[in-house]
């Protein structure tokens, strides 16, 4: 049952990335932390969104803003094995709270449509570093960023994938590596079969309001998990 409940929680997200371009983590990884805890939930999470970045990166390649990606990755990758290394060591009740906290943040910045008066790549990136390594979670801040500094739509999407497809490799040299069942990667590739299907047909906005509202209540899991 457990299985097959990550399964579902996985399809959903590929499913909300397909249709929206961003939701696979915030979508899978509160219901893959409760279901595996808190290290293993992350892990599986940054190998299967690796691979959607890598399918990502492929097709949007020629819109990748290098040196941008460049200056995000580099505080983020420095921020990672730090993360990791307090990441082993917490409590995984502590852990537990922390990855659902920051899931709740995640989700509320990104529905709320905050913009900066100011955004700096450097914490940017390690704050999405320190998040993705603790979480899984590191678009949102890296988004913000990327709306401040005015990248159209095609190139925030390329960029994102290069960035996420390193940061995630590297989070998982130092947090271990970790290799999902066949179950997850065969709904990994239903649910990114499916939203490519449906994407012409679903409101983006609705959908993108339906993947936030499930982080939301996702991260709510994680932290009443941890508190209890």
């Amino acid at each position: 049952m457990t299985l097959f409940l990550a399964g579902l929680a996985v399809a959903a997200g590929a499913v909300a990335q397909a249709v929206t371009g961003l939701g696979f983590s915030l979508v899978s990884v509160p219901v893959l932390i409760v279901l595996e805890g808190p290290r293993d939930g992350v892990r599986l999470n940054l190998v299967l969104s690796a691979l959607i970045n890598l399918v990502l990166l492929v097709t949007h390649r020629d819109s990748v803003r290098t040196s941008d990606a460049v200056r995000l990755l580099v505080p983020a990758v420095i921020a990672t094995p730090i993360a990791a290394w307090g990441a082993k060591r917490a409590d995984p009740d502590v852990l537990l709270v922390a990855a659902g906290a920051l899931i709740l943040i995640s989700a509320a910045v990104l529905i709320a449509g905050v913009r900066l008066r100011r955004s700096s790549a450097t914490v940017a990136g390690a704050v999405s570093g320190i998040s993705n390594t603790v979480a899984g979670i590191g678009g949102p801040f890296i988004a913000l960023h990327a709306l401040h500094e005015g990248w159209p739509a095609d190139e925030r999407r390329a960029t994102f994938q290069l960035h996420f497809l390193v940061l995630n490799l590297a989070a998982l040299l130092a947090l271990g590596p970790i290799w999902p069942s066949p179950l997850l990667l065969l709904a990994l590739a239903i649910g990114w079969l499916v939203g490519r299907a449906v994407a012409g047909h679903v409101p983006e906005g609705a959908a993108r309001v339906a993947t936030l509202a499930i982080a939301a209540a996702g991260g709510a899991v994680a932290v009443a998990r941890g508190l209890l």
